[in-house]
């Protein structure tokens, strides 16, 4: 009986059937606060590093059939033709176990597992769309509290919002992070939002590069 196929660039993610495929990843990014709705004003707009977890429901509800979750997945942190010969290689080797034999049929292989090889699944929004969580980097940036403008500290409490993936090594993500500022006039930290803009990419390329 041959072995359990390997899904392409596999890694100790993609080894179990990769996270992504039940809608999970992380990564980090930079991100840029600018317009404060809440708190003291920025009075400039300062990188911030930010490491992330992200959750797509597309990615986690949208794809049935194992298949067809892991030709998605594939695709996701590879590309279509190495996703589909990883799909077609599982669906084969799970018709071979569930019949015992080695030489199967495109029939039966569709009988077994409902996947038809050869053919690329549909995954539809995928990962264009999903929500994270993060915690961008304190900085130090000028910003005003009654009247008076000056350098303060800023130290992050979180990030949320909206992210998009289209590819594995690049992810797009704009929400809101959430500050502590320090005051020193009164001695007591104040508390701030501000509108987050910022790009990254995922875990699963990070950790390939550093294999």
């Amino acid at each position: 009986m041959p072995d359990l196929p390997k899904a392409p660039l596999s890694s100790d993610l993609l080894k179990s059937g990769s996270a992504i495929s039940y809608g999970f990843t992380a990564g980090a990014g930079l991100s840029l606060s600018g317009y404060t709705i809440h708190g003291p004003a920025l009075k400039q707009t300062l990188p911030a590093a930010m490491p992330y977890l992200a959750f797509f429901p597309f990615a986690a509800f949208g794809v049935r059939g194992n298949e067809s979750r892991a030709y998605c997945a594939a695709r996701f942190l590879s590309d279509s033709k190495a996703a589909e010969k990883y799909a077609d290689s599982m669906a084969t080797y799970r018709t071979q176990v569930a019949l015992d034999k080695t030489d199967v049929t495109d029939e039966e292989v569709k009988e077994v597992t409902k996947w038809e090889r050869r053919t690329p699944a549909r995954c539809g929004v995928y990962t264009l769309l999903g929500i994270y969580v993060g915690k961008p980097s304190g900085f130090k940036a000028n910003s005003e509290i009654n009247g008076i403008v000056k350098a303060r500290t800023f130290s992050s409490y979180a990030s949320v919002g909206l992210i998009s993936a289209p590819v594995s090594f690049f992810t797009g993500f704009a929400g809101v992070s959430f500050w502590s500022v320090e005051d020193g006039e009164t001695g007591t930290n104040r508390n701030a939002a501000a509108l987050t803009v910022g790009l990254g990419t995922n875990v699963d390329v990070l950790s390939l590069l550093l294999k």
